[in-house]
Formats: structure tokens, sequence, C-alpha cells
């Protein structure tokens, strides 16, 4: 089994910490190794306590959750108390490029704004293939109001 664990004592805390970064109207990025989204990955390598993650996430709101465990790029949404919340993965930093598959990569977000207004930018860069060093792959700006035109995937 590869499962993690959310607790209930760590969604009080959470919601405490979110509620007041919220509060003195910071950005709020939360870094967690496996996705909270659901179906996110199989069975064996879950987040237990998923929903408890993402009920927190729904009362007290967040800009962005991180999350590492599937070794690869995606970007998913789950419900915040405000908007939608774009949930990424990040690629594995140590992957060897093979002939069907991207090497190691990682995420640059770029931040401007401020409550209410917030705009990130992902920049991911990696390395596609042997032949060439890191190179910048993709560049996005998360919105989240393209979540499914408003409509949540994964809440």
């Amino acid at each position: 089994m590869a499962t993690g664990h959310f607790d209930a004592s760590q969604a009080l805390r959470l919601a405490e910490l979110l509620a007041h970064l919220g509060r003195e109207g910071l950005y709020r990025a939360v870094l967690i190794h496996h996705p909270p989204s659901r179906n996110a990955i199989h069975w064996a390598a879950r987040l237990v306590g998923a929903e408890r993650f993402r009920q927190v996430i729904r009362q007290s709101g967040a800009e962005l959750v991180l999350h590492g465990h599937t070794h690869r790029s995606s970007i998913d949404w789950i419900d915040g108390s405000d908007a939608a919340v774009p949930v990424i993965g990040v690629p594995s930093a140590s992957k060897s490029p093979g002939p069907e598959k991207r090497g190691a990569g990682w995420s640059l977000f770029e931040i401007e704004g401020g409550p209410g207004a917030w705009r990130t930018t992902r920049i991911e860069r990696g390395f596609p293939d042997t032949a060439r060093g890191p190179v910048e792959i993709a560049r996005q700006i998360i919105d989240p109001s393209e979540a499914r035109g408003g409509a949540l995937r994964s809440g």
C-alpha cells in the first residue's frame, strides 16, 4: 500500500491556518504529497481522508494546492470557499527521459495581484528527451473560471 493519511487533527490545524492566512489577505498555497482529488490515483495509493481535506478547502479556501506522488504533471480542481481551487501535480524531479516518456521536470509559479484578484501563472520546465537540457515545456495562467466553465470536476 502506498496510501497517505489526512486525519481530523490535521484538518483542524489546516482549517485554522487557512482561515488565519485568508484574514491576513495572503496567498495560500497548500503542499501535500498525495493528490486530494477524487479518482486521481489508484485506490492502493490514495489519500485516506481526501474528502476531509476537500471539506477543509471548501470551508476555508486556498488559492493553490500542489501535490506529488503521481510523478506526473496534472491539473484538477476542487471547490474552494469562494472559487475553484487548482490542484496541480508536479512531475518527478529525478526521472530519466525515455522514448515514450518525459524526463524530470518542475514548475515555477508566478503569483501577482492581491486578495480576491490573485493571478497565478505556472511555468513548467523539464527534460523532454535525452538530446537537450531543460526547456520550458508549458506556460499557463491558472484561471479558476476555466474549471469546466465553473463546474468543478473533483469537489
